[in-house]
C-alpha cells in the first residue's frame, strides 16, 4: 500500500515537473543554429516593436554554435533583429513556442543565412531577399544613369528600371496570393 502511494506521488511529481517544463519553452522562442568565423563573438537579439527597437538579449557564439531561448508575450509573430554589428543584422518572424535555427558566415551574414524552424520565417526570408535584390538592381541602374550623361543610356537604364520595378511587384503580388 505505502509502495503504491509513494508510486503514485512520484508519478504525479513527474508528470507535473514534465508539464511545467514543456510550458517553459513553449512560453518562448528559442534561437539556435550556427555561424561560421564568429566564435566568441555574440549575436544581439532585439524585438520590433512598432514605435521602437528593444535589445532583448545577446549570447556567445562558441565554436561556431549558439542557443538562446527568449520569453514571448504575444501569441503571434513578433519582429525580431539578430545582428552580430551594426553592419550585420537580418529581420526574421518566430512566434511562441517556436525553435528556428539559423546557419550563417559571419561575413555577410544577412545576406548568406538559411533559418528553419517556422513558416513565417521563411517566407520572411522569402522577402527580404527579394528586397535586397530589387534594392541591388536599383542602386546599380542609379550608379550607370547618374556616371554617364548619354541619352540613349539613360532611356535603356529608365527602361531597365521598369522592368525590375514590375518584376519586383510581380513577385509581391504572387507571395501575398499565395501565403494569405
Amino acid at each position: 500500500m505505502v509502495k503504491k502511494v509513494v508510486f503514485k506521488l512520484f508519478l504525479l511529481v513527474f508528470v507535473t515537473a514534465v508539464m511545467f517544463g514543456g510550458c517553459a519553452k513553449k512560453n518562448g522562442v528559442t534561437f539556435e543554429g550556427n555561424i561560421w568565423n564568429a566564435d566568441g563573438g555574440f549575436l544581439k537579439i532585439s524585438i520590433l516593436k512598432q514605435s521602437e527597437t528593444i535589445f532583448l538579449d545577446s549570447v556567445k557564439i562558441e565554436d561556431g554554435s549558439f542557443s538562446i531561448t527568449l520569453p514571448s508575450e504575444n501569441a503571434g509573430p513578433d519582429f525580431y533583429v539578430l545582428s552580430l554589428n551594426e553592419k550585420e543584422a537580418l529581420t526574421t518572424l518566430a512566434s511562441k513556442g517556436e525553435r528556428l535555427h539559423l546557419k550563417a558566415p559571419a561575413q555577410n551574414f544577412a545576406a548568406n543565412y538559411e533559418i528553419s524552424g517556422s513558416k513565417d520565417a521563411e517566407l520572411m526570408t522569402q522577402l527580404n531577399r527579394q528586397l535586397t535584390l530589387f534594392a541591388d538592381s536599383a542602386n546599380h541602374l542609379y550608379g550607370v544613369y547618374v556616371n554617364d550623361n548619354d541619352e540613349t543610356l539613360h532611356a535603356e537604364v529608365e527602361a531597365a528600371y521598369v522592368q525590375i520595378k514590375q518584376h519586383h511587384r510581380d513577385f509581391l503580388l504572387r507571395f501575398i496570393q499565395e501565403n494569405p
